[in-house]
């Protein structure tokens, strides 16, 4: 499952209440049958442009501490379920960390120097979806984290071209 920055931005939301509802469905797989799980946090969301509004900056402010939240309750979440059900296997995979990285480092991953912003139209397409590029890299990370091994920095590089 999958949950963004954009599901938590109505402030009448109980993230607790949502974060049960999560795992209440992950039990619903697990009695199907499934016993691996790959979970995401939420990624951060990209800074606004340089002439964004007050109000709008105000906005994000609040919808970012909110995926912060979300994002330190989840491993005390997984290891729950993990507990209670010791034949499955949760992973974390930290989208949040990997798209920080790429915000504040861009040009290390093939991007110019003014991208990681709000409507860059290189990292991001809009206010908040990450570009197929983006994906990429994150898509390459996940198969690191989940072959137990960092991939060859080289392969990511040529990935991407």
């Amino acid at each position: 499952s999958a949950i963004g920055g954009n599901d938590l931005a109505d402030d009448q939301l109980d993230i607790t209440s949502s974060m049960k509802e999560i795992f209440e469905l992950q039990y619903e797989l697990y009695k199907a049958g499934a016993r691996n799980f790959v979970i995401f946090n939420i990624a951060p969301l990209p800074p606004p442009a340089d002439d964004a509004s007050d109000a709008f900056r105000d906005m994000l402010s609040k919808r970012e501490k909110r995926c912060v939240e979300w994002n330190a309750m989840l491993p005390s979440y997984i290891d729950d379920f993990m507990a209670a059900y010791p034949d499955s296997t949760m992973f974390l995979f930290d989208l949040y960390s990997h798209y920080k990285t790429m915000q504040e480092d861009p040009t290390s991953y093939g991007f110019s120097e003014k991208a990681g912003r709000m409507d860059d139209e290189e990292m991001y397409l809009d206010n908040i979806h990450p570009s197929s590029k983006a994906h990429k890299h994150i898509a390459w990370h996940l198969g690191s984290f989940l072959s137990g091994m960092e991939m060859d920095k080289d392969r990511e590089e040529k990935y991407d071209k």
